[in-house]
Parts: C-alpha cells; sequence; structure tokens
C-alpha cells in the first residue's frame, strides 16, 4: 500500500469507518515508512515492505507494434507521464507546448479508461482542441470557447451536452450528413452554418438565413476558425452515382495553427492525395458507397496527416486500415457506433 499525507489526513477524518476496514486485514504491506506511519495511525498491523513492482511480471509486448514505435519515436525527446491523473496530465499538456516541437509525450493514466479522452486533445496555439466523435460519420470540436458540429443528424439529443453550435459544416445531402429536423433543433440564431449550394438548396426556409454557401476550392472564416472547401466525390465507375464532383465539401478547418481535415464522403481521389500539412484527418471508408481500407490507408500514406481518425467507416476493417497505414500516420481508433 501506499498513502500521501493527502489521503491520511481525509481518512483520518473519518478514522472510525476505516479502523474497521483495515482492522480486517492481518497484515498490510507498505510501500514506505511514511505510509506505514499513515495506516498504523487508522487501527492496522504494518510491515514496510517496499515497492513491490520490481516483483510484477513483464509486461507482453507486440514486437511488431514495439518496433513500430520505436521507429516513429527516433531520436525525438520523449516525456514520460506514468500512472497520471487529469491534474498531471493538464500540466503536461502545457508544459508540451513550451518544448521543441519535436518532442513526444507519452501518457499512461491511472485509469485506462481514459485514455481516449486524454488522446482526443490536440494542442493548438490557442489552447486543446477537443475531438468528440458522436457517430457514423458526426463529429464535434471544441475550442477556444467555440463549438463546430459537423454533418449533425440523429435529432437535438446526441448534442444536448455540447450546448449551441458557433459553426456547423454540412457536407453533402445524403440523410447521414444532412438532416433537416436535426439542423433545425440545433442551430440558433448565433450559429453559422456552412454548406454547399446543393445543400442550402435543400435547406428548410428557417435555416436558409443562416448558411453560408462554399464550393470546392472556397474558403470562409467563421468564429475564428478558417474553413477551406475541398472536394469529395467517387472514382470508381460503379460508384460514381452516389457522389458526383462537385455537388459535396469536405472540409479543412485551421484551429489555432493546426490543420483538420474532414473528408465527406469520398474515394482516395488526387485532391486528397495532395493535401499538404494536415495534421489530423478524419478519413472515410465504406462500400458501396466511399472506399476500402486498402484504398483510404494508401491515401493517407500519400498526404501524410499527423494523426488520422477512420471514421463514417460502417463494415470496414479498420484494424487492416491501421496495418496498412503503418507508420506513416497514428491512427486512432474510436469505437463511433455505440458497441
Amino acid at each position: 500500500a501506499r498513502m500521501n499525507a493527502a489521503s491520511f489526513q481525509s481518512r483520518h477524518r473519518a478514522k472510525g469507518m476505516f479502523s474497521d476496514i483495515y482492522g480486517v486485514f492481518a497484515l498490510i504491506s507498505a510501500q514506505d515508512e511514511q505510509t506505514a506511519a499513515h495506516i498504523r495511525a487508522l487501527g492496522a498491523t504494518v510491515r514496510v515492505d517496499g515497492s513491490l513492482k520490481p516483483l510484477s511480471p513483464a509486461l507482453q509486448v507486440d514486437q511488431r507494434e514495439f518496433d513500430a514505435g520505436n521507429r516513429q519515436i527516433g531520436e525525438r525527446p520523449v516525456l514520460c507521464l506514468a500512472s497520471s491523473h487529469p491534474e498531471d496530465e493538464d500540466v503536461a499538456l502545457s508544459a508540451l507546448g513550451e518544448l521543441s516541437p519535436e518532442t513526444l509525450l507519452i501518457i499512461v493514466p491511472r485509469r485506462v479508461e481514459r485514455s481516449a479522452e486524454i488522446a482526443d486533445k490536440i494542442k493548438t496555439a490557442k489552447g486543446d482542441l477537443i475531438v468528440n466523435p458522436v457517430k457514423h460519420g458526426t463529429v464535434v470540436f471544441q475550442w477556444d470557447g467555440k463549438t463546430v458540429f459537423v454533418d449533425p443528424v440523429g435529432g437535438a439529443a446526441p448534442f444536448k451536452k455540447f450546448g449551441t453550435p458557433d459553426v456547423v459544416l454540412v457536407t453533402d445531402i445524403h440523410g447521414d450528413h444532412f438532416n433537416k429536423d436535426t439542423l433545425t433543433a440545433v442551430v440558433k440564431e448565433k450559429t453559422v452554418v456552412i454548406a454547399p449550394e446543393a445543400v442550402a438548396a435543400l435547406a428548410p426556409a428557417g435555416l436558409k438565413k443562416s448558411i453560408t454557401t462554399l464550393a470546392n476550392g472556397k474558403s470562409v472564416e467563421k468564429a475564428g476558425i478558417k474553413v477551406e472547401a475541398v472536394p469529395m466525390y467517387n472514382l470508381t465507375p460503379t460508384r460514381l452515382r452516389f457522389h458526383n464532383k462537385g455537388r459535396g465539401n469536405g472540409y479543412v478547418m485551421t484551429f489555432g495553427g493546426k490543420r483538420v481535415y474532414v473528408s465527406g464522403d469520398t474515394e482516395d481521389i488526387p485532391e486528397m492525395r495532395a493535401l499538404e500539412k494536415i495534421d489530423v484527418a478524419f478519413v472515410c471508408m465504406n462500400l458501396p458507397y466511399t472506399m476500402t481500407p486498402e484504398q483510404a490507408a494508401d491515401a493517407v500514406r500519400e498526404f501524410k496527416p499527423k494523426t488520422v481518425y477512420p471514421y463514417h467507416y460502417r463494415g470496414s476493417d479498420t484494424a487492416k486500415f491501421k496495418k496498412l497505414v503503418g507508420d506513416a500516420s497514428e491512427v486512432r481508433l474510436r469505437d463511433w457506433y455505440g458497441k
């Protein structure tokens, strides 16, 4: 056992209860003399044995992942924070901004289930960009007091915890990206909706005043966020009927200097492969509507975003995608379907 002074003080205030708990044990092994004194003061029988961690069996390692990690690290300086609490992580993430851009921060949270929560914070010049996967092709970004919804569908309920969006991006006219009822529910007076002309043409009259139309190749800045519209379309002859060139938009958003790409429904088009300096990418894959994991991985290996999230992947093998991407980008697998 280990117990610091703060933990001892909180337990001492309920000494009777903790004495009953610790009294159940015939002997408690303490890591150090201070811990022993604390637990002994709570009525337990204690022996100091030091740390037992060196006696633990070695962790099992996937050699291929270990080697890939070593290649990714290379000669970069590494800051490691192990068995961390949220307060520790905030300090470490703040410190990272003052260190060399090449510095790699490795965080091992005390509660492993918090890993995704920590990982989905992207450091920018104006604070953290928080990534919130919602479902399928829907994602919410929070940054610098601003909130961006991408393709909100499914009614208002999934979005209540995020409050009123400052910006809403809609990529295409299909129902898994554009839903009139959901937009009507979440768009408020201050909200700016950015969408292609095809979406604006189908929007309810009450929403039209909130919509800024953006064509492929054009850009606009709203709420301090630069938004560039990029093409999204099909290439394979049997899929051309799903997404024709020029109708929908992918988007590149700039949050405090970090460029974030959301592909929308597309295949591995030349415009995707030509993207430059993308920090975070959200890349779709699912048949027959978009592309295979092989196509998606091949494109990612070409435009090399620092981090990539496969999304809009229903029925696709994301583990295969991650393997094919290899060490070209950091691949973050998240559950977009509530399994």
